[in-house]
């Protein structure tokens, strides 16, 4: 943290990098967002997400798309 950025983010400045609400952000983790967790708490490493990020551009791939199940959950797949 040399020059004064937090090197992981917690899962409300993911999303408000991404630009979604926080549950979209819990969603992408669950459709392969890398992350850290320690116990109960989910830290998202800052390259890794820039990295994943670039990933999904170079790829023309949506970061991903959600559905209700028939129980009435969103799932979210990675495309």
């Amino acid at each position: 943290m040399s020059d004064g950025t937090t090197e992981a983010l917690d899962m409300a400045a993911v999303a408000e990098v991404l630009g979604v609400c926080r549950n979209t952000a819990y969603d992408l983790l669950r459709a392969g967002l890398p992350h850290i967790r320690v116990g109960r708490v989910i830290r998202v490493p800052r390259a890794a997400l820039l990295r994943w990020l670039d990933e999904q551009a170079q790829t023309g791939a949506a970061l991903a798309t959600s559905r209700t199940t028939a129980r009435g959950r969103r799932k979210v797949t990675a495309r």
